[in-house]
C-alpha cells in the first residue's frame, strides 16, 4: 500500500513584481505572497499542494507551467472581469478539474479583483472539493500574507 500524500489546491494571484527571465510561473513571479512561499522549503510546500497562479494575462495556471515576465494587472472594472473570465473559463475549469480527484481541499487567498474573477469563473463548483477557504475577509496585502503562511505552516508540520 503506498503512502500517499493528499494535497490541497492552493491558488494566488500573479503579482507585478517579477524576475526578467522566461521561467517556471513560481520562479518568475516575485510579490509579497511568492516571498511567502519563498520562507518554506519549495519542494515540501509542492509535495503538499498544487498551487495555481490567476494570471492577470493567463488565467489560472499551474506554478510549473513555464512563462516569460509581462506587465499587466487584474482590472477592478465589472466589465473587464467578466470579460476575462469568459476568455479564460473553459480552460481554467478544465485545469482545476485535473485535479479535484487528488485534493481535499481548495484555498484561495485572491485580492478583491482576482476573487471577483475567480468567483466570475464559476471555478469552485460544490461538491469538486471536501472543502473551500476562501480568504475573503483582508484588508490588505499583510493578511493575506499572514494567511498564506498560516495556510501553508498547517500542512507542513
Amino acid at each position: 500500500m503506498t503512502n500517499q500524500i493528499t494535497k490541497s489546491c492552493l491558488i494566488i494571484p500573479c503579482s507585478a513584481k517579477k524576475n526578467n527571465f522566461k521561467g517556471p510561473a513560481y520562479k518568475v513571479y516575485a510579490g509579497a505572497l511568492m516571498n511567502i512561499m519563498n520562507t518554506f522549503d519549495l519542494p515540501s510546500v509542492f509535495s503538499h499542494f498544487e498551487v495555481f497562479f490567476l494570471s492577470a494575462k493567463l488565467g489560472l495556471i499551474h506554478s510549473s507551467e513555464v512563462i516569460e515576465p509581462y506587465e499587466l494587472r487584474m482590472s477592478s472594472k465589472e466589465k473587464d472581469i467578466i470579460k476575462f473570465a469568459n476568455c479564460h473559463r473553459d480552460n481554467a475549469q478544465a485545469l482545476l478539474g485535473q485535479y479535484t480527484q487528488n485534493t481535499n481541499t481548495l484555498y484561495t487567498v485572491l485580492s478583491k479583483d482576482y476573487q471577483k474573477a475567480f468567483d466570475e469563473m464559476g471555478l469552485c463548483v460544490e461538491g469538486q472539493f471536501k472543502q473551500v477557504e476562501h480568504f475573503r475577509t483582508a484588508r490588505g496585502i499583510g493578511d493575506h500574507r499572514s494567511k498564506l503562511k498560516k495556510i501553508i505552516t498547517h500542512h507542513l508540520r
